[in-house]
C-alpha cells in the first residue's frame, strides 16, 4: 500500500516546483518505507510505499510507461493476483503497481472491474490528455481530488491538497451540518463531499475522469459506478439452507487465502461475537498449516470501572476468547483494557490523524491501542470482521416470520415464532414484540417529537433547515422495523458507511504502518450475500443462520450458542469521560462557545448539556455523554477547515 499525491496540468503547463515540497510536507508524519516522486513536463506523481506485504519491496510507481505513453501512481493491494497474471501475460514477481498499468493497457477504463483488492490509483493518459482515477469497490484506501484552472490535484489525505495548493476555498455548510446532526457512527450523507467545497473523494466502486473533449476548450468531470451488485447480482431463490452453508464456508475460506496470501504471522482485532471470530478461526486453520501464529488482541473494560457482564449483555469478552484459543493454540491473546485513556483528552491527535470529526468516539480509544500493540510488535496485516453485521451474519428470525407473513405462510410463521422456547422466549413475546415495534414505527407519523430531527444533538435549526433537514432526513429517522428482502439487500452495500471505514482505516495504516483487512468487505464474500434468500439468514433453528450454521466445527460451539448475549466493547466509555472531566472542561467551553461554532450550534441547548454534565457525568444520559465528545471534535475540526477557507 501507498501514500499517493500529485497533479496533472490538462492544460498542458509546466507543474509548479515547488509543489512537491508542500506537499511532501503533509506526509511527513506517515509511516512510508520507501518514496518515489516524478516530474516531467504537467505531470506530478508520487508514490510512498509501504510494505505490508513482502512484494511491495518490488513497487516502482510513479511509472511512465513509453509504449503507451501513460503515467501511473497507485496505492493498492491486488488479491487477484494468481488470475491476472496469466491473464495478463506478466512474471509471477510482477508488482501490483505493474499489474493495474497492464490490466489498464489490456481493458481500459474497464480495468477496474478486473480488480479485487485494496487500491486506489491516478492514470494520465498523455495521448488523450485524460486523467483517469478509481478506487476498489469498497474504497477501502481513500482518494481526494480537486480541479481547478485545468490542474488536476489528488492525494491520499486531505489536508495536503488545500496546504500544497495555497489554494482558498469555502467551507460545505450542508456537509458540516448533517455531521454534526447525525447521530450514530456515519456522519455523511453525500459519500464523495468533504468539508471543503469541490475537493472531493472517489467512492465505492468509482471511477473518475478528466479531460477536454473535442471541439471544447472547457475540462469535463466525470463519473462511473462500476461496481453496483444490488443491480447486477439477484438474489437465488433456489438456494437451500444446506447449500447456503456450504456456501459460506467455501467463500470466507476462499477470502482468508486471498488476503492471507504469503504471510506467516499476522494479528487480529477479536472478541467473542460472531464476526471477528469467524475471521480469526479461519486465519488460524490455514496459517496453523504453515506453521504461523496469530496476535490477537480484544479490548475490554477498565477493572475500575466495575463493569459486570449481564443476560443480554457482555462488556468483559475474556472468556470467549480464550474458548477460540483452546481451540486454535496458534492464536495468542492480549487483552487491552487502554487504561488511563479517554477520547476526550486525545481529541486533537485523533481529528488530526482522521481529518475529521469523530462520531465514534466510544470506539476510538480502544481501535487505536489496538493498532499501537500491533505496530509495536511489528505485525504489518491486521485482520477484523468490523462490516459483518452488515453481510454475513446479517439476519434475524422476526424479519424472516415478517416475511412469511407477507406470504400467507402462517404455518412457517408460527414455526420460526417457537425457535426460542428453549431460553424463555415464548410466542407470546415475540408477538407482542413484534407488535410492539410496528406500533412504535406508525406512531412516528403523529408524534412531533419523534419525528423533529433536532430532539437529539445541538445544531441550530435555522442553520439545518437552510438545507432542508428535516426534508433530507426523514429516511434516516423512519424506517421500517423488519428488514425485507430489499432492504436487506440494500444494507449488504452501505456506500456511505463503507466510504466513512476506508477512509479512517486509510489514515490509521498511514500513522502506524499496519493495514486493516476486512474479509467482509470483499466482492466474493458480498455477492455471495446477494445470492442467498434472506430465509437463510435466520429460520426457525438458528437466528443469524450463516454464521451459526455454516460455522459448525470451525468456530466453537461456545461462541455460536449463544443467543441471548450480545458483546460491548464501549461499555466503560462514560466512566473515562467521567474521570477526566473535570480537567478538560474550561477547554471544552473555550473551544465550544466560539462564535464560528455557534453558527452551526444552538447556544441554549448547549447550556442545558454542560449544566447536565456538571451535575455528574456518571448520572448523565448515555447519549448525551457521547454528545459532548462528539460537539468537542466537530469545534477542533471546524478550526481547522475555517484556515484553508475565504
Amino acid at each position: 500500500m501507498s501514500a499517493i499525491y500529485g497533479a496533472i496540468d490538462l492544460n498542458r503547463n509546466a507543474i509548479d516546483k515547488d509543489l512537491p515540497a508542500r506537499f511532501d510536507a503533509g506526509y511527513t508524519k506517515c509511516k512510508i518505507d520507501k518514496n518515489n516522486s516524478l516530474l516531467r513536463d504537467n505531470v506530478y506523481m508520487h508514490c510512498g510505499v509501504q510494505y505490508f506485504y513482502p512484494r511491495a519491496k518490488a513497487e516502482r510507481l510513479p511509472i511512465y510507461d513509453e509504449e503507451s505513453n501513460v503515467y501511473i501512481t497507485a496505492d493498492c493491494v491486488i488479491d487477484n493476483r494468481k488470475t491476472l497474471i496469466p491473464e495478463l501475460l506478466l512474471d509471477d514477481r510482477a508488482a501490483d503497481g505493474d499489474i493495474i498499468l497492464a490490466a489498464y493497457k489490456k481493458w481500459g477504463k474497464d480495468c477496474s472491474e478486473h480488480l479485487r483488492g485494496l487500491f486506489a490509483f491516478v492514470i494520465y493518459d498523455a495521448a488523450k490528455n485524460e486523467v483517469y482515477a478509481a478506487t476498489d469497490q469498497f474504497s477501502q484506501r481513500c482518494l481526494f481530488y480537486h480541479l481547478r484552472d485545468g490542474v488536476f490535484y489528488f492525494s491520499t489525505l486531505f489536508f495536503p491538497i488545500p496546504e500544497a495548493t495555497k489554494l482558498k476555498f469555502k467551507e460545505n455548510e450542508r456537509w458540516l451540518v448533517d455531521e454534526i446532526t447525525l447521530r450514530g457512527p456515519v456522519m455523511i450523507t453525500e459519500p464523495k463531499e468533504t468539508a471543503l467545497i469541490d475537493v472531493y473523494k472517489i467512492v465505492c466502486g468509482t471511477y473518475i475522469t478528466a479531460n477536454v473533449p473535442e471541439n471544447s476548450s472547457e475540462i469535463k468531470l466525470g463519473e462511473t459506478r462500476y461496481y453496483n451488485p444490488n443491480d447486477t447480482v439477484p438474489t437465488d431463490w433456489s438456494i437451500t439452507l444446506e447449500q447456503s452453508e456450504k456456501m459460506i464456508k467455501e467463500t470466507v475460506a476462499g477470502v482468508m487465502e486471498d488476503i492471507l496470501q504469503e504471510q506467516i504471522d499476522v494479528a487480529t482485532m477479536m472478541s467473542s461475537g460472531l464476526d471477528s471470530s469467524t475471521v480469526s478461526c479461519n486465519a488460524a486453520i490455514i496459517l496453523g498449516k504453515r506453521g504461523g501464529k496469530i496476535y490477537s488482541y480484544t479490548s475490554v473494560p477498565d477493572k475500575d470501572a466495575g463493569l459486570k457482564n449481564t443476560k443480554y449483555t457482555i462488556y468483559d469478552e475474556t472468556e470467549g476468547v480464550k474458548a477460540i484459543c483452546k481451540q486454535y493454540p496458534n492464536i495468542i491473546p492480549e487483552f487491552v483494557d487502554s487504561k488511563g485513556r479517554s477520547f476526550l483528552t486525545e481529541t486533537e491527535e485523533f481529528v488530526d490523524a482522521w481529518e475529521l470529526p469523530c462520531k465514534s468516539q466510544q470506539n476510538a480509544v480502544w481501535i487505536d491501542e489496538i493498532y499501537k500493540k500491533v505496530s509495536d510488535s511489528g505485525q504489518k496485516i491486521l485482520l477484523s470482521g468490523s462490516t459483518g453485521n452488515c453481510t454475513f451474519s446479517a439476519g434475524s428470525y422476526l424479519d424472516t416470520i415478517y416475511y412469511y407473513l407477507t406470504k400467507l405462510r402462517v404455518k412457517d410463521a408460527y414455526d420460526v415464532l417457537g425457535a426460542f422456547k428453549s431460553i424463555g422466549i415464548s410466542r407470546k413475546k415475540e408477538v407482542k414484540l413484534m407488535l410492539k415495534r410496528l406500533y412504535q414505527y406508525f406512531r412516528w407519523n403523529f408524534d412531533y417529537k419523534l419525528k423533529d430531527c433536532y430532539s437529539d444533538n445541538a445544531t441550530r435549526k435555522d442553520i439545518g433547515e437552510k438545507y432542508s433537514l428535516s426534508k433530507r432526513f426523514v429516511k434516516i429517522l423512519h424506517y421500517f422495523p423488519f428488514q425485507t428482502t430489499k432492504t436487506m439487500r440494500e444494507a449488504f452495500y452501505l456506500i456511505n458507511s463503507y466510504a466513512q471505514i476506508g477512509e479512517v482505516e486509510t489514515k490509521d495504516s498511514l500513522h502506524y504502518g499496519v493495514i486493516d483487512r476486512d474479509p467482509t468487505r470483499t466482492v466474493a464474500l458480498v455477492d455471495m450475500c446477494f445470492k442467498i434468500p434472506i430465509l437463510c439468514y435466520a429460520n426457525k433453528d438458528y437466528d443469524r443462520r450463516l454464521l451459526r450454521a455454516g460455522m459448525r466445527g470451525i468456530v466453537p460451539d461456545e461462541i455460536l450458542n449463544n443467543i441471548t448475549q450480545r458483546g460491548k466493547q464501549s461499555g466503560d466509555n462514560v466512566y473515562r469521560v467521567g474521570v477526566v472531566w473535570d480537567k478538560i472542561r474550561d477547554k471544552w467551553v473555550d473551544r465550544v462557545f466560539n462564535n464560528e461554532i455557534l453558527l452551526y450550534l444552538d447556544k441554549k441547548k448547549l447550556e442545558s448539556l454542560l449544566k447536565d454534565y456538571d451535575l455528574g457525568i456518571e448520572k448523565a444520559n448515555y447519549d448525551n455523554v457521547l454528545v459532548l465528545s462528539e460537539i468537542y471534535s466537530f469545534a477542533i475540526y471546524l478550526d481547522k477547515i475555517k484556515k484553508y477557507c475565504k
